[in-house]
């Protein structure tokens, strides 16, 4: 986790590639070895090309509930507080 932090703070930001959205997904991989977002990367290039991706979805919380069924413990995922660990 503290490596991919100390490597994340040394890689320009790349929409795509290495954003904000990603760098969770990057971050969860390092702690988990499951990287929720390798089926987004490389589909967009630009924040136009992002938004059209999240619409596509049905928004961010969709992809993140989605993101979410794939790596979190059904315990997890159907307890109370599943709205906030989302939105967090």
């Amino acid at each position: 986790f503290i490596a991919e932090l100390q490597a994340a703070s040394e890689r320009p930001f790349v929409w795509g590639g290495h954003d904000c959205a990603l760098f969770a997904c990057d971050v969860v991989n390092a702690i988990t070895g499951t990287d929720p977002g390798a089926k987004f990367r490389g589909l967009y290039s630009t924040m136009v090309g992002s938004l059209r991706l999240q619409a596509s979805y049905g928004g961010i919380s969709k992809i993140a509930e989605e993101i979410a069924a794939t790596i979190l413990s059904p315990s997890v995922r159907t307890s109370s507080y599943r709205s906030t660990v989302l939105r967090a």
